[in-house]
Order: C-alpha cells, then structure tokens, then sequence
C-alpha cells in the first residue's frame, strides 16, 4: 500500500492513469465498432446476393 501511496503523491502518475483510462476506453469503443462493422457487413451481402 506504502508504493501506491508514494505513487499517487507523484505529480504526473494521475495524468498518466486518466490518459491510460482513456486511451482502454477509446481503444473499447474502437474494437467494439471495429466488430460490429465485421459483422454487420457480410449480413446485408449475404441477404443481398439471394434477393438480386
């Protein structure tokens, strides 16, 4: 507990752990979109090849 103490007394640790919370979350909303346009798009390809 001691080191995490001395950690967070540090001036920079707590702009660097906001920027590392960020960075995991855009990186989140990033695979998330990334996964859902994979597998959204063979879905209307998939449905559009038997209609035509």
């Amino acid at each position: 507990m001691s080191n995490i103490e001395v950690l967070f007394q540090q001036p920079h640790v707590l702009p660097t752990v906001v920027i590392a919370i960020i960075l995991s979350v855009l990186i989140a909303l990033y695979m998330d979109k990334k996964q859902n346009s994979g597998a959204e798009a063979p879905k209307p390809k998939a449905f559009a090849v038997p209609d035509t």
